[in-house]
């Protein structure tokens, strides 16, 4: 046998793992409408009041928060007839997740969510066309959301009724305020577990508890981080268009009966651009280029990226070194050698992910199914030591894995680059790691000089929360 090197065993693992997980890529939903299908909704104040019922007010209130929420997302995905004019009906998948369902209408558990949309069903605002939906499957391909019909009539319907009715609409919150000094505590929660909820435990296993409880934890613990980007994000979400808003907001991962994991990231609705052109005649939403043709005037634009974000980061912090501005390849350094294809280093790339993230054991067990061949080669065993070998060559360079806390720090030391960049009159359009900058409008070397800068003060502040934080590791929580 030719390759037997755990580096090579390796990267074959990775890049059949990565071809089979490309082929088993789930497809957007798509369906075709007609408006002759979707007769049966209200059309007047007096039909929408009697059909919510008795407690219309209340129903009214919190569709409306509902309807506010996704008026400006949905806009961009009418469907149109074959003379080109719009819809009012286009496709709305929604998570039956508990955590999603108590933000979708700001209710304070998922029943409640669950009644409204039950209304929404009643008067026409939503039609059910794919009732099937899976989570949590070992295959994360095959998990599947509920798919609706979405009336932009309705909506339109139930705003105009709410302002008329002088209903107070809570609209989408950007950002739970964080400016907090200290929190107080709850009768929900042990002093054990709460000193548990954090960024940086991978396993929480905590009994359900009020959703924005666990947020007001995590706002507090990491406050000292938070508070100083705070006005930054007020200040630049009020310039920027809405889809460039900053959300910053710790979302709540839940098991069947128990909060798992937390996250939080800073991140925008524009993230979810579609990069590249398939000529889907389908798609209805936001082409990248296509935004950024229009946002830039047609002006020729270059993108400044940082490469393994997440790793450059957690080695700032784990070693107090900025390299992203020198000439190395991130993933080559923790892969310890040359890739001998741009498709080894892709396959490694996704799996350096899961070597952060995931425990070792977890890793062949989540992916045995996507490496049969591999598996069949070399054998369970010797598939396991290769990854415990790169698991351990990565944390040379990353010092040890913050979990889902590095999106945390790496947001905020990017809130800081963006704010320096619009606050010198620089138009960027940040997507993740990646900013797209006007050409001619700053140098690559003034960027990475200004990128180093933060990331060198934000590693201060890091280091002087770290002496006085709450924060402890919990590595058997669950």
């Amino acid at each position: 046998m030719a390759r037997t090197s755990l580096n090579d065993i390796i990267i074959l693992f990775a890049i059949e793992r990565m071809e089979k997980r490309k082929k088993n890529k789930r497809q957007p939903y798509t369906k075709d409408f007609k408006p002759e299908d979707f007769k049966d909704f209200v059309r007047t104040e007096e039909e929408l009041k009697a059909k919510l019922g008795r407690k219309w007010k209340y129903n009214l209130k919190r569709i409306g928060g509902f309807a506010a929420k996704y008026q400006p997302i949905t806009s961009n995905y009418l469907k149109k007839d074959k003379h080109g004019n719009p819809h009012p009906v286009e496709v709305l998948p929604i998570a039956c997740t508990s955590s999603y369902l108590l933000d979708l209408f700001n209710v304070p558990h998922p029943r409640y969510a669950s009644r409204l949309i039950k209304k929404c069903k009643e008067i026409g605002y939503l039609v059910e066309v794919k009732s099937s939906y899976r989570f949590n499957y070992l295959n994360p391909s095959k998990n599947e959301c509920k798919c609706y019909a979405y009336n932009k009539e309705v909506e339109h319907l139930v705003i105009r009724t709410c302002k008329k009715e002088g209903i107070t609409i809570k609209k989408e919150s950007y950002m739970n305020n964080p400016i907090l000094d200290t929190f107080e505590g709850t009768s929900d929660l042990t002093e054990e577990e709460y000193k548990r909820i954090s960024l940086r435990n991978s396993r929480l296993n905590i009994k359900k508890c009020d959703i924005d409880i666990v947020r007001s934890i995590i706002f507090n613990k990491y406050s000292a981080l938070i508070n100083p980007r705070w006005g930054k994000i007020t200040e630049m979400n009020k310039s920027l268009p809405h889809e460039q808003r900053i959300k910053l907001k710790p979302n709540p991962k839940y098991g069947t009966k128990r909060l798992r994991r937390i996250s939080i990231r800073a991140t925008s609705k524009i993230v979810s651009s579609k990069v590249k052109k398939d000529g889907n005649p389908q798609f209805k939403g936001i082409y990248r280029a296509d935004y950024l043709v229009e946002h830039f005037d047609g002006k020729p634009y270059f993108q400044y990226d940082v490469r393994g974000s997440i790793f450059q980061v957690s080695h700032l912090l784990a070693f107090g070194e900025w390299c992203a501005d020198k000439p190395i390849d991130p993933y080559q350094v923790m892969f310890g050698g040359q890739f001998d294809s741009q498709e080894a280093r892709s396959a490694y790339k996704l799996l350096a992910m899961s070597l952060y993230f995931d425990e070792e054991n977890m890793i062949y067990a989540h992916s045995r199914l996507d490496t049969i061949q591999t598996s069949m080669m070399y054998g369970k065993q010797k598939i396991k030591e290769a990854i415990s070998t790169e698991a351990e060559k990565m944390r040379g360079f990353t010092g040890e894995p913050l979990y889902n806390e590095i999106f945390l720090h790496e947001s905020l030391i990017y809130i800081d680059f963006v704010y320096e960049l619009r606050r010198r009159g620089i138009k960027v359009v940040q997507i993740y790691d990646g900013f797209y900058i006007p050409q001619g409008s700053i140098s690559i070397e003034e960027l990475e000089r200004l990128m180093r800068e933060c990331a060198l003060n934000y590693l201060k502040e890091y280091r002087n929360w770290l002496k006085s934080s709450q924060i402890e590791r919990f590595k058997d929580a669950a």
